[in-house]
């Protein structure tokens, strides 16, 4: 091969590298072509890397010199094809002096039909390139397989509110809290209006103005015209539109902008609301032990481990706020931490409860949340004024 196409290859394989690297690697199945002949090798993890098995040959490789080895074979080679086959995935590279060419075979998890091929059937063709997840020959860039992971996985755990969402409003909007680039709301728009025929309005805030200036152009390049786009802070945004809030979504808005987004959410009443949050460091720097919660302090005696609990500890107070004002809640890991160590997903909706019951259940969590601040002396900004009194309950 061509030391320009070897190189290539080489950025791609480095690019997908985690993949060998995690729980989920099972196999490689290398395919080598030279003139007529085709040779092929298997690559199996060991305890101190990797065997690679070619016919009665058998050798083994550290963990670190796997990629080196492969471009050194593509260098002896006219073509290579490499199957990376992982417990939920599997991703094909095929190599040559044209170029290298990387395709998803199974995207991450197991979903249902129609949000497994969602990214992935001709009528998404035009979307996938304008948000640059594709090249102009409709082949999935390398440097763009995470966040398309990420896209997908999260439309996939969406997809149920979605279609509950759809089937209660016809007609409702959409709110992108932290929207950056917009790459989510956009595939949200396509699979809510062409898929599931909904009226949605998406409106995405984010406080960079080149960010949004970005999404502006991707909306115009798309020829979108139910989105508009709104410089500014997610806490400062007012909605004045007659249309009702169904959703309000947000990924990796940074620190108390996931706060901001949940806040947002219920000022507006939405019927649901789902948010990935990113890093998280305004608990951290409060958190402090009382009472009967010193006996936590081998625990926390580790910076990492205290910012692994403080983590916990905000998400946990964001499911309170949202329970407080009669949501369901529920939290999960939307993809795999290969593709963003980011991966906790709230989702929220409302639900149908009488007077009692729902009155209850909002008491619950705010002396839930008492508790949480008595035991480790937090106040979250956003997040507190959510836990105002009701009734006759006072706010400690």
């Amino acid at each position: 091969m061509k030391q320009s196409m070897v190189a290539q290859m080489e950025r791609a394989l480095n690019l997908l590298s985690p993949r060998f690297f995690d729980a989920f690697f099972v196999r490689a199945e290398l395919i080598i072509r030279k003139e007529k002949f085709e040779q092929k090798a298997m690559i199996t993890g060991n305890e101190q890397g990797f065997t690679i098995r070619q016919g009665q040959q058998r050798s083994d490789v550290q963990a670190n010199a796997l990629i080196p080895y492969l471009v050194h074979t593509a260098r002896q080679a006219d073509a290579l094809d490499l199957h990376l086959i992982r417990r939920n995935e599997t991703v094909i590279v095929a190599a040559n002096d044209k170029g290298t060419k990387v395709r998803l075979e199974k995207p991450l998890g197991t979903q249902t039909a129609d949000v497994q091929d969602l990214l992935d059937i001709p009528a998404t063709k035009e979307l996938l390139r304008v948000l640059s997840f594709t090249d102009h020959k409709g082949e999935l860039r390398p440097g763009e397989m995470r966040k398309y992971h990420q896209i997908n996985q999260y439309l996939k755990a969406a997809a149920p509110i979605l279609k509950q969402l759809a089937a209660l409003e016809h007609e409702f909007a959409v709110i992108d809290a932290a929207c950056g680039k917009s790459h989510l709301s956009f595939v949200l728009n396509f699979y809510l209006t062409q898929l599931l025929h909904c009226k949605a309005h998406i409106i995405g805030i984010d406080i960079s103005p080149e960010v949004i200036a970005a999404a502006q152009d991707i909306n115009t390049a798309l020829g979108y015209r139910n989105a508009q786009y709104v410089c500014g802070s997610v806490a400062d945004y007012r909605y004045d539109g007659k249309i009702p809030v169904g959703l309000v979504i947000s990924l990796h808005a940074c620190d108390t902008a996931t706060d901001e987004a949940i806040a947002l959410g219920i000022e507006l009443n939405a019927q649901a609301i789902i948010v990935v949050p990113c890093c998280q460091r305004e608990l951290l720097e409060q958190l402090q032990l009382h009472g009967e919660a010193q006996f936590m302090a081998p625990m926390l005696r580790h910076g990492f481990l205290k910012a692994k609990f403080a983590d916990l500890l905000t998400d946990n107070v964001r499911c309170l706020a949202l329970q407080a004002h009669g949501y369901q809640v529920s939290v999960q890991e939307f993809c795999s931490p290969v593709d963003t160590p980011k991966n906790t997903m709230l989702r929220a909706t409302r639900y149908d409860l009488d007077d009692a019951a729902g009155y209850r259940t909002q008491m619950a969590a705010r002396r839930e949340y008492v508790e949480l601040r008595r035991l480790f002396g937090i106040t979250p900004q956003v997040l507190h004024p959510l836990f105002r009194p009701m009734r006759q309950e006072s706010d400690a």
